[in-house]
């Protein structure tokens, strides 16, 4: 299959830098390149070796539906491009995650198009991927920690200043919304959410979730006004505490008696997430995460945006 990045800015580089070398391996070909940025365009295609086309209906109209998009663009053109790739008969489909910022068109195409085909298009909540989270679940699966009590998530850093088009939660609070609900197994029963204002009047920048579910509660902290970047979760158990530590992809877990360093085999998660899409391509089934699960995430975050309107800042 050709494979192509649609969006030549930050993450669609770095797709292009993984395939470029797990292509070949999965029987794959690196070929094109969709942005609508002649400069970026003809500079990614020279770097790669790529075809540059300017638009995804260029795209089509020469590739057909023999084609493996891996979308990267802005948030705002997902699901057209979704839609249109679908329409034509493209069968497997990488999106950034989130899905997109129209809940009800996501939600359109969700009745619009069969299950077999959504479940071909993988989102790319790349935290999943993580080694450090993959030994979490690990650790949860052999009871090392008990029966949860409370989990704490943050995610904070300084503003990106090439994503402008969607506020904190569907940027980065969406990560652990979705790992929050991989980690239950289920919806949250009760959602409480404040965000707030600090530096934009357009997107909120600062955001504080509780997910309740019953068993135990989820709170979540995101922003993008800090100067120093984290990404961490502390898990409490009634056995032991565990924390784990996203950029260093590291993952420690302490009793009242002894702490354990579980090891982590590190490796960059954007290249576990791409190899695992290109699995399931090479064997026909469906993505690691699909069309599905964004949506659910999406459906989530709105959620989180709707009872917030009243706290927010």
């Amino acid at each position: 299959m050709k494979l192509g990045i649609v969006g030549a800015g930050y993450m669609g580089q770095a797709h292009a830098r993984i395939l470029s070398e797990l292509a070949n391996k999965y029987g794959h070909t690196l070929s094109f390149v969709v942005e609508p940025d002649e400069a970026k365009g003809k500079a990614t295609s020279a770097k790669y070796g790529l075809k540059w086309y300017k638009s995804v209906e260029e795209l089509l109209s020469e590739e057909g539906s023999g084609i493996v998009p891996f979308i990267a663009s802005p948030t705002s053109t997902h699901l057209d491009m979704i839609d249109a790739f679908l329409s034509n008969g493209v069968e497997y489909i990488f999106v950034e995650k989130p899905l997109g910022d129209d809940l009800k068109k996501a939600e359109e195409i969700s009745r619009k198009y069969s299950t077999s085909s959504l479940e071909k298009v993988m989102v790319g909540h790349i935290e999943r991927f993580n080694p450090a989270y993959i030994e979490l679940k690990k650790a949860l699966y052999e009871d090392a920690l008990g029966s949860l009590i409370t989990v704490t998530s943050r995610r904070v850093g300084p503003f990106a200043v090439r994503i402008a088009d969607v506020g904190v939660i569907l940027d980065l609070a969406i990560h652990d919304i979705d790992l929050s609900i991989d980690l239950a197994g289920r919806l949250p029963e009760r959602i409480i959410s404040f965000y707030y204002y600090r530096y934009s009047t357009n997107h909120e920048d600062s955001c504080y979730i509780m997910f309740d579910y019953g068993s135990h509660i989820h709170t979540i902290e995101a922003n993008r006004i800090t100067p120093y970047k984290e990404r961490k979760t502390i898990l409490t158990g009634t056995n032991a505490v565990a924390q784990l530590d996203f950029i260093q992809q590291s993952l420690e877990v302490y009793t009242g008696k002894w702490k354990m360093e579980r090891i982590v085999l590190k490796k960059e998660p954007l290249a576990v997430e791409d190899e695992e899409f290109l699995k399931s391509i090479t064997s026909g089934n469906k993505a690691p995460l699909t069309y599905f699960e964004g949506l659910r995430n999406l459906q989530i975050a709105y959620r989180v945006l709707e009872e917030g309107k009243g706290n927010k800042v």
